[in-house]
C-alpha cells in the first residue's frame, strides 16, 4: 500500500491550482486560510520547487506542547523532594495585583489558547466563549485530557484561589494538539487563520498564546508556522510564544518563538519570594541567539521574562498531568483542583495576560507597539548565571522581568496623549 505524505502549500489560489494541475499525484485536502493549503501525495514532493511561481512548499511537521519540567524525564523526581508553598508571587513582583485593584483585569479582550484544549474549570466559569477542535475528533465541548492547555489558560485568565493575570478576559480555546500534546503544523495554521477571520468579523482584540513548538531548523521567514503568525500579526492579532524548555544551552529557542515580531517569553525563577535579589532565569528556559536567523534583529530572543517555576494553576481532572499528580510527580492541592508546573509554557500565558491588560488600558495599540512597551518595561537581572558564571544577557532573559504595572501605565499615557 502506498504511503501518503502531507505537505503545506503557501501561495495564491491560482498558483496552487496550477501546481496541482501539473502534479496529478498531489491532492488538495484542505484550504487552511490566508493562502495556506494542505495537500497529500503518494510520492515525495521536491521541496526545491519552492519559490517557483511564487509558491512555497513545506512538510507538515509535528509540533508539541512544551512539556513542563515536572514531566521531563530528567526532572521526574524533583517534585518529590520539594515542599512547594501553595502560593504564586508573580502578580506581586510584576505589579499586576495593583492593576487589578485599579480595575485593569483584561475586560473586553480575548485570550486565545492554542493548546491541548481547555477544561471548563470553575476558574474560567462562563468565559470560555469558543471551543474549536482542530484535531479532527469533532468534540466541541470544552475538554483537555492532557491538562497542559487548562493550566496555561488559567495562568492567563483564571479567577479563583490562584488568580490569573487577566481574570476578566474572554477565552477562546483551540484544541490543536491531541491528548498526548502532539499535533501538526497544519492544525495550528488553520486555527490561526480562523482567529484572524473571527477577530475581524467580531471586531475583537485577540491575544494568542502558544505554549507549543518544535525545533527551529530554518530561518523564521522560511518556516510555515512563523509565516502564518507573521501574516496574522500584520492583520492585527497579538501573539505571545513560549521560548522553549531546552536551556541553558545557547541557540535553543524553539519555533515559532523565533518569529521576529512575536513576544517570546523566558521562564523566571522567583523562588516564591517577593525579593528580586534571589531570583534567576530558570535552568530549562531556552536561550538565544536564534540559530539560522535571516538578520541581526531576528537573533535576539527571548524578548521578556516572567515567573514560570512551580506556578499553581487549574488542574483538568483525569488528564495526563492529573495522573502524574496521582503518582506524586506533580504537586497538587488536597482538593485536586490545582497543580504546580514549571517551564516557559507557564511563563508565556502570564505575558499573554499582561498584553490583555495593556489592551484594556489602550485598545488602539498595534501589535508592534505593544511589544515595544513590553520590552521597554523589563527589569534586567543584574547577576551571574549559575550555569556558566557569566552575567545574564539579552539572550538569557530578553529585557528582563516584566514590570507590568509600568507597562500598562505607559499604554494608558499613550492613550491620553493621542489626538483623534
Amino acid at each position: 500500500m502506498a504511503f501518503t505524505r502531507d505537505y503545506i502549500l503557501y501561495g495564491n489560489k491560482k498558483n496552487v491550482q496550477e501546481f496541482l494541475k501539473l502534479n496529478k499525484n498531489v491532492k488538495l485536502k484542505e484550504n487552511l486560510g490566508n493562502n495556506f493549503y494542505l495537500v497529500s501525495s503518494e510520492d515525495k514532493i521536491n521541496l526545491s520547487n519552492s519559490n517557483k511561481k511564487n509558491l512555497k512548499i513545506f512538510r507538515n511537521d509535528e509540533v508539541k506542547s512544551i512539556l513542563p519540567d515536572e514531566i521531563n524525564s530528567l526532572s521526574k523526581n524533583l517534585s518529590k523532594k520539594l515542599n512547594i508553598p501553595e502560593k504564586n508571587v508573580n502578580l506581586n513582583i510584576t505589579g499586576i495585583d495593583k492593576l487589578h485593584r485599579e480595575g485593569i483585569t483584561g475586560k473586553d479582550v480575548v485570550i486565545a489558547i492554542l493548546d491541548s484544549g481547555v477544561y471548563d474549570h470553575e476558574d474560567l466559569s462562563g468565559r470560555i466563549t469558543l471551543f474549536s477542535d482542530e484535531t479532527g475528533s469533532n468534540e466541541n465541548n470544552p475538554h483537555d485530557r492532557s491538562g497542559h492547555g487548562t493550566h496555561v489558560a488559567t495562568i492567563a485568565a483564571g479567577k479563583g484561589k490562584f488568580m490569573g493575570v487577566a481574570p476578566d478576559a474572554e477565552v477562546w480555546a483551540f484544541k490543536v494538539l491531541n491528548d498526548d500534546g502532539k499535533g501538526s503544523i497544519s492544525n495550528v495554521i488553520k486555527a490561526i487563520n480562523k482567529i484572524v477571520e473571527k477577530a475581524k468579523r467580531m471586531d475583537k482584540k485577540v491575544v494568542v498564546n502558544m505554549s507549543l513548538g518544535g525545533p527551529a531548523t530554518k530561518p523564521w521567514d522560511q518556516d510555515p508556522l512563523c509565516i502564518a503568525i507573521h501574516n496574522a500579526i500584520k492583520q492585527g492579532v497579538y501573539f505571545v510564544v513560549a521560548a522553549g524548555n531546552s536551556g541553558p544551552k545557547e541557540g535553543t529557542v524553539a519555533t515559532p518563538g523565533i518569529t521576529l515580531d512575536v513576544i517570546t517569553v523566558a521562564s523566571y525563577d522567583d523562588k516564591k519570594t517577593g525579593d528580586l535579589k534571589d531570583d534567576d532565569i530558570a535552568l530549562s528556559s531556552s536561550r538565544g541567539p536564534v540559530l539560522n536567523a535571516p538578520d541581526e534583529n531576528s537573533k535576539i530572543k527571548p524578548d521578556i521574562a516572567v515567573s514560570g517555576v512551580k506556578i499553581w494553576a487549574a488542574n483538568s481532572p483525569g488528564s495526563r498531568i492529573d495522573k502524574q499528580a496521582d503518582l506524586g510527580l506533580v504537586p497538587r492541592t488536597s482538593d485536586k483542583k490545582y497543580v504546580a508546573l514549571s517551564g516557559t509554557s507557564m511563563a508565556a500565558p502570564a505575558i499573554s495576560g499582561v498584553v490583555a491588560l495593556i489592551l484594556q488600558a489602550n485598545p488602539s495599540l498595534k501589535p508592534h507597539e505593544v511589544k515595544k512597551i513590553i520590552i521597554e518595561n523589563g527589569i534586567p537581572l543584574n547577576k551571574k548565571d549559575l550555569t556558566d558564571g557569566k552575567p545574564y544577557d539579552k539572550y538569557d532573559q530578553g529585557a528582563g522581568l516584566i514590570n507590568a504595572y509600568e507597562a500598562v501605565k505607559k499604554a494608558a499615557k499613550i492613550m491620553s496623549t493621542k489626538k483623534y
